[in-house]
């Protein structure tokens, strides 16, 4: 499909919307390359169903929106369509006669129905559904049932051509130079005089009031009672008379063989037909339920014509040149456009003035209106005041040669212009001051000046960031603040006094006063580039971009939103002739005092009323076009459809007829007994279905418009997935009887052989207990034997170095949560080494047994516990024990090992055995560890040692 919004005009006229030039409505072309059957459209209708259809040269052609399904095994030369019901019709076919049309059915009507007649001129259905027939044969009228023939007085040589019905339900019946009435009485001329003295007739159709219009070569008549009255419709091309229609905005629409007309308040105003939009060779004329134009034409296809919710101002409505950046609206309600090609355009309600520039390639880049009503424009080359119908160079040294981006006029009536080479500049009653480097502005280039609601003014850069004026100095905003992206684009104010901030690459920034938070194309916005923003009376936010203008509800942008940003966006389908538009510049957007918005683009300025954006308010029909099973196409059956056995997996496509705008149509569907919850499809007009179990179902689909007006009814479709008999209840039934059967065959014999079992078993059992008892108490036995080696020292019979670590554990962990005090006493055999050399290792070990078996003695709480540390060393940890206890204890079992008389020619200091001691003892808190109190233990120790052995020392730890 080719889709453009341009229209070549004759003249500037209005159309439908008298705010809106006919060239400024939207074109859609279909023709072979988008799969219409051929390209000589001759007759157009809609079903009740909504489907649209066309009669061409070689056959039926049927369009959902989106695709065309044509019926090409029936060749026909259709020359007249007239729809009955859903996919029901009345076909003319020149050369074949009437044929009835039923769901992809033909049926001849010939002599069986009572009608011969192969050449068709003219089908029309009237409001009985009484088909009409006007051909080679004369005039015939009736239904399925059977048609009768009417005599029309002497038609030999003036045979009929045309027939229409008014109002009141007359047919009348027009011949080349006469109009008849039809009563019940018979035929009669109809105010014959009147008739006659306008020429020949080329038609006759009635409108949407069911008035009655001749078409001639005088021009058009109206039919009003038995008079005929003169009307002023002419055509601006030669007058062959095609086809009438009157919309349902009341306005008329005159085809005839060169050129279409619309009529509006007696003004003619045509079309002139472009590559974009081929309104040529008319053909047929048809306005569908959603208030589109359809043209048919003779060999261009079919041209849709209808209301956009974009306005463009472009070269078809008078401009110069489309490529436009600066707009402005004066305090008259006109709108000002700069742009390339060296001219100023104005519109206002009279249509567009242009004003040259001094030279052709002096653009026009910034325009502002001052206090008094004078227009100040920014060129490349410096600054222009609007002087009459001319415009005067505002000499001031410092902007000679200047390209200037940005003019402000402030509430005081200073102008600040922003520049490309030497910054902002500001002009008062004292002369002109220059804001550059040397006050603090970063950037040479200023893009967009503001003055907000404080009269604070600001100045966006290109490359420098936000700036904010302060008196003679300047406050620069940039990425230690919050701003990352520093080459702006635009400046706006909303009503709550929020900055917003468009950027080069960054989005869009909101600016509260305190911080800046960030919109791009991460939180959801169409583009990184945005040139400007603007603020509709509802409060929402309109950007432009480089990818078309897009809305954004108020709602996705308040502080506090987190989710992503939803955006409405306008592009080519709405009107625009270029999604890309214009920026950097002062201002390439504004907001008019009645409300509408102004962009620049490319292809011109587009103007776009939020309060009524032509978006279609019919609610579509939704069609269930096809049932897909294992690659099969089905066509769907109203009362339901039953497929298998062993499908369980189908698509079902549909089509939501909106003609409007197709490519916005959403889809929602939900196939009942398998879905809870509608699915929202977006886009697709197919819904897929896999592992569906066999069942009964029912298809719901409905389509929404694109404008939120759903479909006020669902298309469903009933579905029985059959069955494999495996599948089926019966089989479940039969399935579960043999199986009870046999689960109780083989549970008698099983208790049988049970019962036997059990017997033998009893007795293998208590044997086996009796053997079991007996191994599980010699396991017993030898885990305690191994348990109690794992903390025994094999030699002395004290427990061993890790049965005190556990201990010390323990203790340490119940004096820390008690707040008692621990003790412990390291003790070791005086001179040991010198025993064993003396005595040997076996006499070595039975004395470190006689020592461990008298510190053991004296050890009365269970609590205590003693433990070889290593070698000739023991430990003990004496719980609930102060330092003094600990002493008395520990001297006690040094006294009573002196008292056993062990041998010891090898000591220095006795001729027995003796030991030394170390005593530690503390409370513990949590920074304590006990591992640091065994190390204070064994410092007392090594003091014992060292004052002579044969005694007991002591160390606090705290």
């Amino acid at each position: 499909m080719k889709l453009t919004c341009l229209i070549t005009i004759c003249t500037s006229l209005w159309a439908l919307d008298p705010n809106r030039l006919i060239s400024q409505y939207g074109i859609r072309h279909y023709d072979l390359e988008d799969g219409i059957l051929q390209s000589s459209v001759q007759a157009i209708t809609q079903t009740p169903d909504g489907y649209m259809w066309f009669g061409t040269q070689d056959g039926l052609t049927r369009f959902n929106s989106r695709s065309f399904h044509n019926y090409s095994m029936v060749s026909l030369n259709i020359v007249g369509l007239e729809a009955v019901g859903d996919q029901q019709l009345w076909i003319a076919a020149d050369g074949r006669g009437l044929v009835s049309f039923d769901h992809g059915q033909f049926t001849n009507i010939d002599e069986t129905f009572g009608l011969v007649c192969r050449r068709i001129r003219r089908i029309f259905l009237d409001s009985d559904q009484v088909l009409w027939v006007i051909g080679e044969t004369g005039v015939h009228f009736g239904d399925l049932e059977g048609f009768e023939t009417l005599a029309v007085g002497n038609t030999d040589s003036d045979p009929v051509i045309d027939v229409g019905q008014d109002k009141q339900g007359r047919i009348f019946l027009a011949t080349s130079y006469h109009l008849y009435l039809v009563t019940d009485e018979g035929v009669s001329l109809f105010a014959d005089e009147q008739v006659t003295s306008r020429g020949v007739i080329a038609s006759i159709r009635s409108d949407a009031a069911g008035r009655i219009f001749v078409a001639q070569a005088q021009g058009m008549a109206r039919i009003e009672g038995a008079q005929v009255l003169g009307e002023t419709m002419r055509s601006t091309g030669r007058f062959i008379p095609i086809d009438l229609i009157q919309d349902r905005d009341g306005l008329y629409w005159l085809a005839s063989s060169d050129v279409l007309n619309r009529y509006h308040n007696s003004r003619v105003d045509a079309f002139v037909p472009t590559n974009q939009a081929p309104v040529t060779g008319i053909r047929c004329l048809f306005e569908d339920r959603e208030g589109n134009l359809w043209v048919g034409t003779e060999s261009d296809g079919v041209v849709q014509i209808r209301n956009t919710p974009v306005v463009t101002y472009g070269k078809a409505e008078g401009l110069d040149n489309e490529i436009i950046f600066p707009i402005l609206e004066d305090r008259e309600g006109r709108v000002w456009m700069g742009g390339e090609g060296g001219s100023l355009a104005i519109v206002n309600e009279s249509g567009i003035t242009l004003m040259p520039l001094l030279e052709p390639s002096n653009q026009a880049t910034a325009l502002a209106e001052s206090p008094q009503g004078d227009i100040y424009v920014g060129c490349l080359s410096g600054l222009y005041q609007v002087v009459g119908d001319t415009l005067e160079a505002v000499n001031v040294d410092l902007l000679a040669e200047q390209s200037i981006w940005a003019l402000l006029f402030d509430r005081k009536g200073d102008l600040w212009v922003g520049t490309v080479g030497i910054g902002l500049l500001k002009r008062d009653d004292h002369g002109w001051t220059q804001f550059g480097p040397e006050r603090g502005l970063p950037s040479p280039i200023v893009s967009a000046i503001l003055e907000d609601r404080l009269s604070q003014i600001w100045a966006a850069t290109d490359g420098g960031g936000l700036c904010r004026i302060d008196g003679q100095s300047v406050v620069v905003y940039g990425p230690e603040q919050g701003l990352d992206h520093l080459a702006i684009t635009s400046l706006l104010e909303d009503h709550r006094g929020v900055l917003w901030i468009t950027t080069h690459g960054g989005g869009m920034y909101r600016f509260d006063g305190q911080r800046f938070h960030n919109y791009s194309m991460s939180e959801g916005l169409p583009a990184n580039l945005v040139y400007a923003v603007l603020e509709d009376n509802n409060g929402d936010l309109w950007c432009s971009s480089t990818r078309g203008i897009f809305r954004i509800a108020r709602q996705y942008v308040e502080p506090g939103f987190d989710g992503l940003v939803r955006c409405e966006r306008f592009g080519l389908g709405d009107g625009m002739r270029s999604v890309e538009c214009n920026g950097g510049v002062q201002a390439c957007a504004i907001r008019s005092s009645n409300g509408n918005l102004w962009f620049a683009t490319i292809a011109g300025a587009i103007r776009i009323n939020p309060a009524r954006l032509f978006r279609s308010a019919t609610p579509p029909l939704i069609i269930i076009e096809s049932l897909t099973v294992s690659g099969e196409l089905l066509a769907p059956k109203t009362h339901g459809m039953s497929v298998g056995p062993g499908v369980n997996q189908f698509q079902i496509d549909f089509s939501g007829l909106c003609f409007t705008s197709p490519e916005n149509v959403r889809y929602s569907y939900r196939l009942d007994g398998f879905e809870e919850e509608w699915v929202l499809a977006e886009q697709r007009a197919t819904a897929y279905y896999t592992n569906i179990p066999p069942g009964d179902y029912v298809f719901h689909v409905r389509a929404d418009n694109g404008s939120g007006v759903w479909s006020e009814q669902d298309a469903k479709l009933p579905l029985r997935l059959i069955p494999y008999f495996k599948q089926t209840n019966t089989f479940k039934i039969l399935m579960g009887v043999l199986i009870a059967l046999l689960l109780g065959s083989i549970y008698a014999w099983r208790v049988r052989d049970t019962r036997l079992r059990e017997i033998e078993l009893k007795a293998l059992v208590a044997e086996r207990t009796q053997d079991l008892w007996k191994v599980t108490r010699k396991l017993q036995d030898a885990n305690t034997r191994l348990e109690k080696m794992s903390f025994t020292d094999p030699l002395t019979g004290v427990g061993n170095r890790r049965r005190f670590e556990e201990v010390m554990e323990r203790e340490w962990r119940r004096a820390l949560r008690n707040r008692n005090p621990i003790s412990i006493v390291m003790m070791d055999i005086d001179f040991f080494k010198s025993f064993n050399d003396t005595y040997g290792h076996q006499r070595g070990d039975d004395c470190l047994c006689q020592v461990a078996s008298a510190l053991s003695e004296h050890l009365n709480r269970a609590t205590d516990v003693i433990a070889r540390y290593g070698g000739e060393e023991f430990v003990v940890c004496l719980p609930e024990t102060d330092i003094q206890g600990a002493f008395r204890v520990a001297d006690v079992m040094r006294l009573h090992v002196t008292q056993l008389g062990v041998a010891h020619s090898g000591s220095e200091i006795s001729d027995c055995v003796t030991i030394s001691a170390g005593v530690s003892s503390t409370v513990p808190d949590e920074a304590m560890k006990w591992q640091d109190l065994v190390e204070r233990a064994d410092q007392a120790l090594y003091q014992a040692k060292r004052l002579g052995r044969n005694r007991v020392e002591r160390l606090e730890y705290t």
